[in-house]
């Protein structure tokens, strides 16, 4: 087909490719008939069409005239039908089919042409296994890819035994539900997946559940609208591979992932969390920055006779450039990097190590044939051996992985592990930007392993250079050397050329898994809300819902970043906008913020904490006390006030004015004297009288913003050289 074809690439497709017959019966039913019109007259002109191509140019004659918002629904079908009608999606569907449809409708689904035909057939017969083999595809498509997949290992003794009945299901999905805290029941269907897992069968479960309860708006032909309320559909697949002793999780949350395999766990399984949680495999590539050397360490069960690292690349600081350095199996890569590079060579200095592949020879016991074993990692937290077809070498790989420290475990916290590191998770949480170096960690006390570890930070590589402050001046810059040695790094004075070491965990690179740390932080919030009502409204800004404070039911929020100014602005006047909820509270990251935002008591969380006993983690008291003593001014108060929080920031509130919030000393310090100047009676403050104390030579000079708030809040007085305070 040559013509041109403009509503959706996956709708083409299937009209290009589908078998005819099953096409029309496509056009006829799909989405209520909505394109069953175009099509009628199709069959009532045989003369006219001679052969399946006469009629698929009908087709896409008639198609390609729809409406094109009708046509984007129509190619949303089609996408999903082509999706499990060529390459892998094929494998899925026919899995579920086989192993879910009867005899009558398995011959008529076997009956179909090709693929495409079935994957058409089984979406508008058989929707709802459909829908599973779309999960199981999705589950194996999102493998290894960080965000949307974790995998647990589970006791070697926990997982014998598992049998799939009624019982079970009704149990699971009552314990989701319990441990998701959702509002609705929650379905779980199973399906066994033959020669899935790496030694053998897998056991697949699809969670469908409905999330948090939200609204669109209609535009209605009168001029009006009305809010439609919903539960948007999640789903999350669990596989579950006995042979293994794995779990694997495929979904958009983190806590939901932990929460899935914990639930199945102790429900399906009979685990005991207590005694061994459930751990998640990392792959740490930054021991590659000390060196590419890898030692020969006994495996039971194996003659290891050569290990060597054959290929890696790095990335400098700039992401877009890549070094790689490939040799044989026989060569010590890090004397060709020497010879090649110098004793300095790029792979020391990298900002990241992105791919390594290491080659092991190898003779299992029990034969005589030498084989070698190809292990690839790269970043991020990748490995090739999950997909090895060989259980031998898959158990080999995993075990060197081990034993160099390479493959590392972790678990994610507790209650109570999260209760105890909460402070340090909310000054996590307070920062507006997500990568930092190690020194970032070391200077606020913050135990940047605890943190990665648990999850909430994830290692980027390493700084390639680093600044000193020298005795004579300064900062310098200094090139990052390798040390020559584990957990140090290497450094040389720009003045006199002095060797330093320092540890390498100062200059390593991490980032904050804001999805994982945000969740953690907002489950703990959303606990103390009466109505629950998540909404992200800023980025730095997230509406939690209604909370009871001192008997009155109130606007709840939680705010980062309260310690830039232009972010208090743009908060001050998003909150302004929603006014109309009444004076509710912001519960700020950090200490570092106003008294008030809008017509908002700001009360910062750290200091309403209750940790040194078994109370509650918020206290609910204080909170309420801060938020009574506090609320008038939220109303806009009756009198001009300059509202101080700390040394560097303050509020300014005039009657009938938004708040003006300002930063700074020179700031702080003009619009004091204004203030007081105002409530004396003698409003009036000459220029030289306002600036004493300051840097600055005018008023203008001490406000970025000076033409926003000039003739708003700071006038000239009526004497020349003056200033007051437009109250």
């Amino acid at each position: 087909m040559t013509k041109i074809f403009k509503n959706g690439p996956s709708l083409h497709r299937l009209l290009d490719n589908a078998p005819v017959i099953i096409l029309l019966q496509f056009c006829k039913i799909i989405d209520e008939g909505v394109i069953a019109d175009a099509i009628s007259d199709i069959h009532q002109s045989p003369d006219e069409l001679t052969s399946d191509d006469d009629v698929r140019e009908l087709l896409f004659n008639r198609i390609g005239q729809l409406d094109q918002e009708v046509a984007a629904r129509i190619d949303n079908h089609a996408q999903r039908i082509v999706t499990l009608g060529e390459g892998r999606g094929v494998e899925a569907l026919s899995r579920v089919i086989e192993s879910r449809l009867e005899d009558d409708a398995r011959a008529e689904y076997d009956a179909q042409q090709d693929a495409l035909g079935r994957s058409v057939w089984a979406y508008l017969r058989a929707r709802r296994h459909f829908d599973d083999a779309e999960s199981l595809f999705y589950a194996n498509h999102y493998r290894n890819y960080g965000k949307m997949y974790d995998a647990f290992e589970l006791a070697s003794d926990a997982t014998a035994g598992f049998v799939w009945s009624a019982d079970l299901q009704a149990a699971l999905e009552e314990r989701i539900v319990e441990k998701l805290e959702l509002k609705g029941r929650c379905s779980v269907t199973y399906l066994l997946v033959p020669g899935a897992g790496d030694k053998g069968d897998a056991h697949m479960l699809i969670v469908r559940h409905g999330g948090p309860l939200s609204s669109v708006a209609e535009h209605k032909d009168d001029g009006g609208k009305c809010m439609h309320y919903y539960r948007p559909p999640n789903e999350a697949t669990l596989m579950f591979m006995p042979e293994e002793g794995m779990v694997e999780i495929c979904a958009e949350s983190p806590g939901v992932k932990q929460h899935l395999a914990a639930c199945f766990a102790e429900v399906g399984l009979g685990h005991d969390l207590s005694e061994k949680p459930l751990t998640l495999k990392q792959y740490k590539l930054s021991r590659f920055f000390d060196s590419l050397a890898l030692p020969l360490v006994p495996v039971d069960g194996f003659d290891i006779a050569r290990v060597a690292v054959v290929e890696i690349y790095a990335k400098p600081n700039n992401p877009r450039h890549r070094a790689s350095l490939k040799v044989t199996v026989n060569d010590d890569i890090e004397d060709v990097a020497r010879r090649l590079f110098g004793s300095n060579h790029i792979f020391s200095r990298a900002s990241v190590i992105s791919r390594v592949v290491i080659a092991v020879r190898y003779t299992r016991h029990g034969e005589t044939k030498t084989k070698t074993l190809n292990i690839t990692l790269s970043d991020p937290n990748r490995c090739n051996l999950r997909s090895n077809q060989d259980p031998v070498q898959r158990e080999l790989g995993f075990a060197l992985l081990d034993k160099w420290e390479i493959l590392t475990l972790f678990r994610r916290l507790g209650p109570d592990d999260e209760r105890t590191l909460f402070p340090t998770l909310l000054s996590l949480f307070d920062q507006m930007a997500d990568d930092f170096i190690g020194q970032f960690f070391l200077e606020r006390g913050l135990d940047v392993a605890a943190l990665a570890d648990s999850g909430f930070v994830e290692r980027r590589g390493r700084d390639t250079t680093i600044l000193i402050d020298d005795e004579d001046g300064g900062p310098y810059e200094a090139e990052v050397q390798s040390a020559g040695k584990p957990g140090y790094v290497r450094i040389e004075s720009p003045v006199d050329g002095r060797p330093m070491e320092v540890p390498s965990h100062t200059v390593e690179k991490y980032r904050i898994n804001r999805a994982w740390l945000d969740e953690v932080i907002l489950k703990q919030l959303l606990s103390y809300m009466t109505h629950n009502r998540l909404s992200h409204l800023d980025n730095c800004l997230t509406y939690l819902g209604e909370i009871n404070l001192d008997g009155s039911v109130v606007p709840c929020y939680v705010a980062r970043g309260l310690g830039d100014s232009k972010v208090l602005r743009n908060l001050d006047a998003l909150l302004r906008a929603r006014s109309e909820q009444g004076v509710g509270i912001v519960l700020a990251a950090s200490a570092d913020g106003p008294l008030c935002l809008g017509c908002n008591v700001v009360a910062p969380i750290c200091e309403h904490l209750s940790l040194n006993d078994d109370s509650e983690l918020l206290s609910m008291e204080s909170l309420s006390a801060a938020f009574v003593r506090n609320r008038q001014m939220a109303r806009g108060g009756m009198a001009v006030e300059l509202a101080k929080n700390g040394s560097h920031t303050a509020t300014l509130y005039i009657p009938g004015k938004l708040p003006y919030t300002v930063t700074g000393a020179n700031q702080i310090n003009i619009l004091e004297r204004l203030v007081v100047a105002h409530q004396n009676g003698s409003p009036a403050v000459l220029t030289s009288d306002l600036i004493v104390g300051t840097s600055v030579r005018s008023p203008s000079q001490a406000f970025r913003d000076w033409k926003e708030i000039v003739n708003v809040y700071i006038g000239q007085a009526g004497k020349r050289g003056s200033w007051q305070l437009l109250a």
